[in-house]
């Protein structure tokens, strides 16, 4: 335990060895101050507080000084032990610890590792010590860092020195943190002036410290806000400006990291934002441009802490880094610089989030401030990753970015985050996106044509036309081309000085001083050349410079002849063609009494002409030139140069934090980002693809369009799905028929069926692609290997009885679209055909309604097939829908549904369609086959067979084959068919009607009898009658008559003895229509006359049935028939003379529907009998 006896006890020995090393030297200084301290030493025994440090560690700084090679490790072991035996007690003062913290400064120079160690322990000493408490701050803490970071470098590589060092920076570090929190240990002085004298020096130094180190706010800053300031601020600078070699950066890139990544109140005070924006910032962007690779994944590790810690106050430095650094990057002429950007990139794969919240909030932001981060990023890395001639590193390197940033994509896809972003934020953000677009159009329009841009502005609503909002629009939107700014509001219209106006008014001067104001002014936009235009501006700023300024120029006119000398002075000084430049004299002598006749100051104008000369005014940086006219050298060159400019641009200018940053973790927003890439992805992939045989990037190819079409298919980014399946299939080679394949083409295969089966819900309508390649298979399938995949891809019909609603209907459609293509080919081939058959059945169990929207889907193929010209097509279609009828037969239908209707109905357009008389014959067949296998099944399907059968009777050459299916049916399962009688009745009507032989209708007349046994209901005896008599006035005499006695017998047993038709149907139907037609059906007057006869003996006659109302009801409809023969008409008198009719009978019709005069006539006639 450290305490001041221990000190007297060590200190000691510590001089015994520092005097014995001093045996040869004569130097008598080193030997008294020796004396000194040892007499003090044993003066102090007794009160050891009194000891005085200085004086008994003055000798081990004398020996230092005088020779530390010899004396070092004496010098920091004695030290060492001062510091470790301190207490707060008795320690080292302020004046020590500066001497020690000296010596340690020397010690890299020395080679001996144990000097190093002891060093980095001294070190830890110091900061555990009261010592380091109170004095190892600001500029002390500064040089700590150094000297570690010195030592570091100093010592050889892998050796277990470097290891103390780094671990000695890590302790500083984690000390520096921990004592955040903590007060600064408090010294105890024997009076009140002393203590008031160290108060007061302690606050005096701390006021100057925080002003110096934080001027915006040093009221906040406390010694350990100060004290992690210059850490990181040292740290910074090593790294901008490569103070140290490739591992100490490696080191302050890590340490920076760490500091960055803790968690304390530090990053909440109001000062840290503008160390962020000032010192972190151009820190990153610098790293970015460094050329080692090592140091890469460091910088990417700050990015992503920068990013997930600190990035809500950060939007614009973030910004910045991703695109004046790493895109830059990515751009270099240098394959080197490349290779580590796109390093960098797969290091910030490892959190996916970062490119999502890029697109978020750079990709998509409306201000116009940021460019489209991600997009260009990307289409970067995808055209380093085309092959070329000169670099295939670079291209594996590209590729395996591509490839890293699409899986990690993937896996964000596939195991997303809990959500905390709700969908109408992921809506915004994509409807901002499409408004950015549209102003990204703008830019272009802009650039080309400013007053044509301008227009596209005002006319998409960017911006409205008042000259005020223009000029805020060009001040509040950096992307927009700073040259075509300057000739807007260079314009010579009133307008234009309206917007310039405007435009001015968004800077803020105050408190600048000339040279600043006009760098911040020219930094904004470019200056056109024509003098007039030159001219306008420059009188705005002097203007609005003088306003803001009033008390630097006595008037305007001076600032504006100020500001024109200096942009002079500035062309003179930077332009690459002008070879004698303007002197300070010559500066001088051209702003001679411009301030309203006088002078400015000498020393002014030189320091404007010193600054304008020394640092060029930057607009912003712009994409490497490609121009082809230079050479590599030159394009490296100019990279440099313009990497330089960045740097010195980012130290000018400091990001607001206007912007504020969103987190978004929303999965849905990859198919927008895929959306904006795919175009050059694909691109990318497929030339490469094409153009090489090397292993390693057909991996990294197949493997970025796995992730890809992952991403397409989850997202629904349909284009980018078609493209990259295109491209996929165009490279199993199966289009072209090969009869050897590469490797890399049955790798495409195989990642082909891969994706297909495990994205089988997702793929929607680029289906057809994969289709197209599974028919192509089966077309070569006796080449070798490609039997192999066609099994692998027809298990795939198996699965598709997994698939959601959707997605069944996406694949019928597109196996549709495939068999199409296959029976117009040269030789038609039915592969596709026969799948949909096995899709159908296997999905055959699904709901009715989803099965339905299948057969929709499937059944029009059906029907081509059957309809096609070919007749090996036609026969086989017919054969499948044949054989899946009986499938689908088998399962039952429930009652007042058509599913079998609808099934069937392809039969019946097969048979309108048909092109060989032939395959009519073979769908009868089927027909016939069906009716007598499943006529138990059967319920709406006997609409279709029956129609197909009348449709078959007007055929001559049918008639006879499809009688005999009509006529088994109704002789063997008349109840099986019972329900569709309407239907029977037509087409038994149809056979009778179109029979010339007469031997067809006889028998199927004779059905109408056996039918009607199943009639109840009055509409299907009217169908009944009606097919009757269409028989009688269509067809021979013979089959006439026996229609007619046919309708006779039906109605006398059916109608008349069963009654089974209703007294209403009865009374009207029946007497008015039915009966008048048989008689008037029978074209001649004698056979009208017997029916008419029969008609009153056996149907009015049965069992008194009808009354002398019915009989005279039936009479009076009959005469008013057009056809009926006046013998007919007599016929009817005598029989009604027979009957029991009265005037009451009459007056009930007369009172009931009223007579005409010629059946008044008639009743008379009877009557008068």
């Amino acid at each position: 335990m450290s305490s001041p006896e221990l000190l007297i006890k060590a200190l000691p020995r510590c001089l015994h060895v520092l005097s014995e090393s001093l045996a040869l030297l004569t130097d008598s200084k080193i030997k008294l101050a020796i004396k000194a301290a040892e007499s003090n030493i044993k003066t102090n025994v007794e009160t050891p507080k009194k000891l005085d440090l200085e004086l008994v560690s003055e000798p081990f700084f004398l020996a230092f000084n005088t020779d530390y090679n010899k004396f070092s490790l004496q010098v920091l072991e004695s030290l060492a032990v001062l510091y470790h035996a301190s207490s707060v007690e008795l320690f080292p003062n302020q004046k020590i610890t500066e001497r020690t913290i000296k010596v340690i400064s020397y010690m890299h120079t020395i080679k001996k590792d144990e000097i190093k160690v002891k060093a980095c322990k001294l070190i830890s000493f110091i900061l555990l010590s009261p010592s380091g408490n109170l004095y190892v701050h600001n500029e002390n803490m500064y040089n700590i860092i150094h000297s570690i970071l010195v030592l570091y470098q100093s010592c050889a590589e892998d050796t277990k020195t470097k290891e103390v060092c780094e671990m000695t920076l890590h302790e500083t570090m984690r000390a520096l943190i921990g004592c955040y929190d903590t007060l600064i240990q408090k010294i105890e002085f024997d009076t009140v002036s002393e203590l008031a004298k160290y108060t007061v020096n302690a606050l005096t130094l701390n006021c100057i410290q925080a002003i110096e180190t934080m001027p915006s706010y040093p009221q906040y800053a406390t010694p350990h806000d100060i004290d992690v300031t210059v850490a990181i601020r040292f740290l910074t600078n090593a790294v901008e400006k490569q103070l140290f070699d490739e591992k100490t950066t490696i080191l302050a890139l890590s340490t920076l990291n760490g500091i960055l990544s803790s968690d304390f109140p530090y990053f909440n005070k109001p000062f840290f934002k503008n160390i962020l924006n000032e010192d972190v910032r151009v820190a990153i962007l610098a790293a970015s441009y460094n050329s080692s690779f090592d140091t890469a994944p460091y910088t990417a590790a700050l990015v992503l802490t920068v990013w997930s810690r600190l990035s809500y106050k950060f939007a614009e430095g973030l910004n910045e880094i991703l695109d004046q650094g790493l895109t830059i990057a990515l751009s270099s002429p240098d394959s080197h610089v490349v290779r580590r950007a796109c390093h960098i990139f797969r290091v910030l794969c490892n959190n996916p989030l970062i490119f999502v919240d890029s697109f978020v909030n750079f990709d998509c932001d409306q201000s116009g401030t940021f460019k489209n981060i991600f997009e260009n990023s990307f289409s970067i890395i995808c055209k380093n990753a085309y092959p070329t001639s000169e670099s295939k590193s670079l291209q594996k390197s590209a590729l395996t970015t591509l490839s890293n940033i699409l899986y990690k994509l993937w896996e964000f896809c596939k195991n997303p985050p809990a959500q905390n972003t709700s969908q109408n934020v992921t809506q915004n953000i994509i409807a901002a996106k499409q408004a950015k677009d549209i102003f990204t159009q703008g830019i272009e329009i802009f650039r080309d044509s400013p007053k044509k841009g301008l227009q596209f502005f005002i006319k998409n609503n960017i911006v409205s036309s008042d000259p005020v909002e223009i000029g805020k629009f060009f001040f509040n939107s950096p992307s927009l081309p700073g040259q075509s700014i300057g000739e807007i509001i260079g314009g010579n219209k009133p307008e234009n000085a309206a917007i310039l106006k405007s435009y001015m008014n968004c800077f803020d001067f105050s408190g600048m001083t000339f040279e600043k104001a006009f760098r911040t002014f020219l930094s904004a936009f470019i200056i056109p050349g024509e003098g007039q235009m030159i001219d306008r501006i420059m009188e705005q700023f002097g203007q609005r410079f003088y306003k803001q300024n009033p008390s630097i120029f006595s008037c305007a006119d001076t600032v504006y002849v100020l500001a024109y000398s200096a942009l002079m002075l500035h062309t003179d000084a930077h332009h690459p063609t002008i070879k004698k430049h303007m002197t300070l004299e010559e500066f001088i002598k051209n702003n001679r009494g411009i301030d309203n006749g006088k002078d400015l100051p000498t020393d002014f104008l030189t320091d404007l002409y010193n600054g304008i000369k020394r640092e060029k005014i930057f607009v912003s940086p712009t994409n490497i030139s490609n121009n082809n006219l230079i050479n590599r050298q030159q394009r490296i060159e100019i990279y440099q140069q313009q990497c330089q400019q960045t740097l010195q641009a980012a130290r000018q200018h400091i990001t607001g934090d206007k912007f504020v940053f969103t987190h978004v973790d929303s999965p849905l927003l990859l198919g927008p980002m895929l959306q904006r890439v795919w175009g050059p992805l694909v691109a990318c992939l497929s030339i490469s693809l094409e153009a090489t045989n090397d292993q390693k990037i057909i991996d990294l190819i197949l493997s970025s369009m796995e992730s890809a079409l992952h991403i397409s298919a989850r997202c629904y980014v349909e284009d980018a799905l078609q493209s990259l399946l295109d491209a996929l299939t165009k490279f199993t080679r199966l289009r072209h028929n090969c009869d050897v394949q590469e490797p890399k083409n049955i790798q495409c295969t195989d990642l082909l069926l891969k994706f297909v089966v495990e994205e089988r819900e997702y793929i929607k309508n680029a289906w057809s692609v994969f289709l197209e390649e599974v028919s192509l298979m089966e077309s070569i399938k006796d080449l070798s290997n490609v039997k192999e995949y066609l099994d692998k891809a027809e298990e795939l019909y198996e699965h598709t009885k997994s698939l959601d609603r959707e997605s069944i209907n996406d694949f019928c459609r597109a196996m549709s679209i495939v068999c199409i293509r296959e029976t117009e080919e040269s030789t038609p081939r039915n592969y596709m055909l026969q799948s949909m058959s096995k899709v159908a059945i296997i999905n055959m169990d699904r709901e009715k309604y989803v099965w339905n929207e299948i057969w929709t889907a499937i059944s029009p193929n059906i029907v081509y097939g059957g309809s096609h010209k070919n007749k090996s097509i036609a026969e086989f279609s017919i054969k499948l829908l044949t054989d899946l009828s009986e499938k689908f037969l088998a399962k039952e239908e429930k009652t007042d549904y058509h599913y079998q209707e609808r099934f069937l109905s392809p039969m019946l357009d097969i048979y309108y369609g048909a092109s060989h008389r032939h395959i009519q014959e073979v769908l009868l067949d089927s027909i016939g086959k069906l009716a007598f296998s499943f006529h138990s099944n059967f319920h709406s399907g006997w609409t279709v067979i029956l129609r197909i059968l009348t449709e078959s009777s007007r055929d001559e050459h049918f008639i006879d084959r499809t009688f005999r299916i009509i006529e088994n049916v109704i002789v063997n399962y008349p109840t099986d068919i019972s329900p569709y009688i309407s239907s029977v009745l037509t087409t038994l009507s149809s056979f009778c009607i179109h029979d010339k032989t007469g031997n067809i209708s006889q028998t199927a007349l004779t059905f109408f009898s056996v039918v009607s046994d199943f009639i109840n209901d009055d509409e299907t005896w009217l169908t009944l009658f009606d097919e009757l008599y269409n028989i009688s006035i269509h067809t021979e005499n013979d089959v006439r008559t026996v229609s007619s006695e046919i309708s006779l017998e039906i109605i006398l047993k059916f109608c008349v003895s069963q009654r089974r038709i209703s007294d209403e149907f009865r009374s009207t139907t029946l007497l008015k229509r039915i009966l008048p037609r048989i008689v008037v059906g029978s074209h001649s007057d004698e056979f009208q006359c017997t029916l008419v006869q029969e008609i009153f003996d056996q149907e009015f006659h049965f069992e008194n049935s009808f009354s002398s109302v019915d009989i005279l009801t039936f009479v009076f409809s009959l005469i008013k028939c057009e056809g009926v023969c006046k013998a007919a008409i007599d016929r009817c008198i005598e029989c009604l003379r027979s009957c029991s009719i009265s005037n009451e009978h009459v007056s009930l019709i007369r009172a009931e529907k009223g007579i005409d005069s010629y059946s008044e006539k008639i009743i008379s006639i009877v009557l008068s009998k």
